[in-house]
Order: C-alpha cells, then sequence, then structure tokens
C-alpha cells in the first residue's frame, strides 16, 4: 500500500531523478509552500536536478491567488 503527500512524492522524486531530465511536482491547489517544499526535498537529495511545478489551466488562478500573488507565484522558487 502506498502512502501519498509530500514525503511520498520527494521520495518517488528522488528515486526517479537519476533516470529523468526533470523531476515534476503537481498539487490539487496553487501551492508556493507545498512546491518550494518539494523543490527542497528534492535538492537536498540531488542537487542541480531540474525541476518542474505543474501549472494547470483548471486551476482558476486568479480566484485562488489574486492577481498580485498570482505574479508572485510565478517567480522562480
Amino acid at each position: 500500500m502506498s502512502r501519498g503527500g509530500r514525503d511520498a512524492a520527494i521520495a518517488r522524486g528522488v528515486a526517479m531523478a537519476s533516470y529523468a531530465d526533470m523531476v515534476r511536482c503537481e498539487t490539487a491547489e496553487p501551492d508556493r509552500d507545498e512546491a518550494r517544499a518539494f523543490a527542497e526535498g528534492i535538492q537536498r537529495h540531488r542537487p542541480g536536478r531540474l525541476l518542474a511545478y505543474k501549472r494547470s489551466p483548471s486551476f482558476n488562478w486568479r480566484r485562488k491567488l489574486g492577481a498580485t500573488e498570482l505574479e508572485r507565484f510565478q517567480v522562480v522558487l
């Protein structure tokens, strides 16, 4: 049985990082803190690994973050 969550996602990302050009994080809602924690967890074990955060159009970005926060969210973590 597999449990989800950030720690499980980091463990999978670390395990696959040697076989992938990039490791991607995806969350149910736009969450900068979650994306940052994921990135730090991967970089701790695989420094320099390219990372991506899913910016799905299915998120209602402006409703969730507002225009100012949306602009700040898009800055490289």
